[in-house]
């Protein structure tokens, strides 16, 4: 084969050559040839034609072993193509066993031109040599395959190997790629020979440890934590991997041009913070990777909690593709989980297991949807702020909502919806911010026909900050107890504990009936500047209360309240519950060196009555009056004719404190003289 192989020298070279003169046919018997320590047998026949112009043949050579780490010394630089590459400078350790190679081929001898100034030592004849089909087999054991660093390379192989024309097979008996144990495989190389072309193709099936999968998958060209922030080496577990390999067979291949492909199934999996942080375990999940995406579905546990997942990530997606991030699961959740998932700012009003079905979709521009139906009747949900209500456990509830992301993070929820036992809403779209620590922080909410409690009203409102509402309702009917700081605890369960910051609020209402107390105003139009801590900046109603006109005007520069239903007034406004009828006229103007909303003025009540009031009770007990003590008993009560006193309103964070001075009553069953105050914050009367 020319250059090349005039410079190996051969320590044994012994030939057995017969030649029948008849058929022109050369015999090769019997011939070994050895050059740096590897021996060949080399046999082959031989036919000439056309007077010796012609040869054709073939020739078979054989060796019973090889060092894999002899083949660089031996091997001819006329052949230093793709097959020197992939056999040669990426195979090492191990031995080629059994090798058997033949080699047909024509030799045609032709006449050269001679040249003008021809001399006595030019050829005057040359050979053009042909092959056919070269055709080899043999065994290997214990080679190493390094096809691209940083890839892990195929370690300690042991199989056949054929070759036929251009290509070379590698049937993998065993192997390992790390702590991966290769049951079976193959390597095929479709064109060594032809410089600047050809590809492998590997196809392997592993066994072995979940985290040396990842180990895998950590390595170029896929890359998998460019994406995907899950340190699986720290997986526990079983996998069956299907492995895929596709590269070009040139000396310059890159990164880029080689493409893998993944398939497995792990098994008794256990792998920590695999999603949000969060333990992901189960009997079995798929896994799929490639140098282009990532996804692993199955059944199993989400910090311990039942969940079937499929998740799914594009490492570069483009414009035009389906997705760049896909999360599907079936879950049912706990508060620790949920706190992963929408942080403390949502999940401290929540409480007990909610059965969710949640789509998370992200596209190439970093947009993305979300999807979710929830059971909730197993949950307790505190809806106390602002509404007032409680969603207890066992009460049956369901909802659905749709939201939008950026980047994975929630901005908005665009529809909901709720159906249950006394809650429901017809449709609701709710924005979020972000914190400093990336939780979600309420920004505005569009609530239709929400009905919770004594609430049955639509809702619009925006937030400064979680401390800070500004919102309109219009409906039925509102509880504002909670806003207004007049909140009691719900039968079984801890009033709410005030909050560092109390929130404040800025409130329009349209309303059929308005709950600041227990007692509801009626046809209600108004609007309430203040505090949750039960600091009133700024109120004005114009209601009905008892049936008739009540009309609350207050702000920095006065007071003004009047009603033609004391009793009623008084009770709606959450004042008091012992006066029945009568005519309420109040009116004040700030109180000098007061605080900020503090007045001072005058309370007219006339023709009303006070029913089953201790302190009046105990006082005609003590005068022994005939008659009185059953007259207070009754629904009718005392009758008075007139009262009127002095006042200090005190605008206080616990909720007003109405002082009373120099009073005095008339009528028909008692006249008193009478100070003391009513504290709406501790719902006490000192008189």
């Amino acid at each position: 084969y020319g250059e090349g192989l005039e410079n190996q020298k051969l320590t044994n070279f012994d030939v057995d050559v017969g030649f029948d003169p008849k058929t022109q046919d050369l015999e090769i018997n019997n011939t070994e040839i050895t050059m740096k320590g590897i021996t060949l047998k080399v046999s082959g026949h031989i036919s000439a034609q056309q007077g010796w112009d012609k040869l054709s043949g073939n020739i078979k050579a054989q060796s019973p072993v090889i060092a894999v780490d002899a083949l660089p010394a031996v091997w001819p630089a006329v052949w230093d193509v793709g097959a020197r590459h992939w056999l040669v400078d990426r195979m090492d350790k191990g031995r080629v066993a059994n090798l058997s190679v033949d080699v047909p081929f024509t030799a045609t001898r032709t006449k050269l031109e001679p040249k003008p100034e021809a001399t006595e030592d030019d050829p005057e004849y040359k050979w053009d040599i042909a092959n056919g089909t070269i055709k080899a087999n043999f065994d290997f054991t214990g080679v190493s395959i390094n096809y691209r660093e940083p890839m892990l390379p195929v370690q300690n192989a042991t199989g056949i190997g054929t070759y036929e024309g251009l290509a070379l097979t590698l049937d993998l008996a065993k192997a390992n790629i790390g702590k991966l144990e290769v049951k079976k495989g193959s390597v095929h190389f479709d064109d060594l020979i032809t410089p600047g072309t050809g590809k492998a193709d590997l196809h392997l099936t592993l066994h072995g440890p979940v985290g040396s999968v990842f180990e895998y998958l950590e390595k170029e060209p896929i890359s998998y934590r460019r994406k995907v922030d899950i340190d699986g080496s720290k997986g526990k577990g079983i996998a069956d991997v299907e492995l895929f390999t596709t590269f070009p067979t040139t000396k310059d291949m890159r990164v880029e041009d080689v493409k893998v492909k993944a398939d497995a199934i792990l098994r008794n999996l256990v792998m920590p913070a695999a999603v949000k942080g969060m333990t992901l375990a189960g009997d079995e999940f798929k896994l799929e990777a490639s140098e282009s995406h990532f996804k692993i579905d199955g059944k199993g546990t989400i910090e311990g909690r039942p969940a079937t997942l499929v998740w799914a990530e594009r490492f570069e997606p483009k414009a035009g593709d389906e997705y760049a991030s896909s999360l599907e699961a079936d879950i049912s959740t706990d508060k620790p989980l949920r706190l992963h998932f929408i942080g403390e700012g949502l999940e401290n009003r929540v409480d007990g297991i909610i059965p969710a079905k949640i789509k998370m979709l992200t596209l190439p521009d970093g947009k993305g949807t979300l999807d979710v139906m929830a059971q909730l009747s197993d949950a307790r949900i505190d809806f106390t702020n602002p509404f007032n209500f409680v969603k207890e456990k066992g009460v049956k509830a369901t909802a659905t909502l749709t939201g939008t992301l950026q980047n994975n993070y929630l901005q908005s929820l665009d529809t909901l919806m709720v159906k249950g036992d006394g809650i429901s809403l017809d449709g609701g779209k709710i924005t979020f911010t972000r914190d400093s620590a990336n939780a979600p922080v309420l920004s505005t909410a569009s609530l239709k026909n929400l009905r919770m409690g004594a609430t049955d009203a639509s809702l619009d409102a925006s937030w400064k900050n979680e401390n800070d509402i500004k919102a309109t309702v219009s409906g039925n009917s509102f509880d504002a107890r909670y806003i207004m700081g007049n909140t009691k605890p719900a039968e079984g369960n801890e009033k709410p504990a005030t909050a560092k910051t109390p929130m404040a609020y800025d409130v329009s209402i349209k309303t059929g009936k308005l709950y600041i107390a227990d007692t509801p105003l009626e046809n209600v139009s108004g609007a309430f500047v203040g505090n949750a801590d039960g600091t009133v900046g700024k109120a004005r109603v114009d209601a009905t209360a008892g049936g008739t006109p009540a009309k609350l005007q207050y702000d920095a520069g006065g007071l003004l309240w009047q009603s033609d239903n004391a009793g009623a007034a008084l009770s709606a406004f959450g004042v008091t519950d012992r006066v029945r009828g009568g005519k309420l006229s109040v009116a004040a103007k700030p109180l000098e060196k007061g605080n900020a909303g503090d007045m001072k003025g005058t309370v007219v009540i006339e023709d009303f009555s006070v029913v089953k009031a201790p302190t009046l009770a105990k006082l005609v007990n003590l005068l022994s009056v005939p008659g009185l003590l059953n007259i207070l008993s009754q629904d009718t009560g005392l009758k008075f004719a007139r009262a009127e006193s002095d006042i200090v309103f005190l605008n206080r964070t616990t909720g007003p404190v109405i002082q009373f001075a120099d009073g005095r009553t008339s009528g028909s069953s008692l006249g008193l003289t009478f100070e003391g105050e009513v504290d709406t914050g501790s719902d006490s009367i000192a008189i």
